[in-house]
């Protein structure tokens, strides 16, 4: 009798055209991670529905949900203004605008952890997803056990946050490094500094133009 083996699975987030995500999407469908399902994609970006990944998680059947913090920056202003007592054509100031978007940011990811917890990933995995998370999206999850991590393109320690891989090509070409690549690592509160779980050495010389270096980073992160 051969034993039933439960699948590992997956709820993927992503902000843009979704590359790593068809990659999932086809390793899933193949040898490659066969004892991995996706169950979810949630993507906070409308422009991603233009992408390759989606349109891959709509052709393998995966549930795809839309969850996009501006839609909850516009209702909490709009709460702020009654709760204060202030006129809808009149300016807040930088604090005031400041205190809507943590309202918001707060709610946003209390909202995305009850979307995910309603499906119960075994993992939820940001493949391109642009998004600083909060403790009200980090502590649920970690209560119900399900990990979340990140792949960044960038060795541990070096180049957190956006434009990490321009950053690390300029300053390869500068002379400032000599070695560069990508990691997947634990997601928490600071921004890309979690524990890495992966690491990979992209290989790179004075000759390669930026796109090659894209080029390459994105074929070594397709199979990470």
């Amino acid at each position: 009798m051969t034993a039933h083996v439960s699948k590992s699975t997956l709820t993927v987030l992503i902000s843009g055209s979704g590359t790593n995500l068809r990659a999932l999407v086809n390793a899933c469908s193949s040898d490659q991670l066969s004892s991995v399902s996706i169950i979810q994609v949630i993507y906070n970006r409308k422009a991603a529905e233009k992408g390759v990944g989606i349109a891959a998680a709509k052709e393998a059947g995966i549930p795809i949900a839309y969850h996009n913090l501006l839609t909850f920056e516009k209702k909490d202003e709009v709460e702020y203004r009654k709760t204060h007592n202030i006129e809808a054509n009149s300016a807040l100031d930088e604090e005031e605008k400041k205190e809507i978007k943590a309202i918001a940011r707060r709610r946003y990811d209390a909202a995305l952890a009850s979307l995910i917890l309603h499906e119960r990933p075994t993992m939820v995995v940001c493949a391109g997803f642009m998004h600083v998370m909060s403790p009200s999206l980090l502590c649920p999850l970690e209560e119900a056990k399900i990990p979340i991590i990140n792949l960044h393109p960038a060795l541990p320690g070096t180049y957190a946050g956006t434009n990490a891989l321009q950053r690390q090509y300029d300053d390869f070409q500068a002379g400032k490094i000599d070695k560069v690549g990508i990691m997947i690592h634990k997601v928490i509160e600071e921004v890309d500094e979690g524990r890495a779980i992966c690491t990979r050495v992209i290989p790179i010389s004075k000759e390669d133009t930026l796109k090659d270096f894209e080029n390459r980073v994105h074929e070594n992160e397709w199979s990470v």
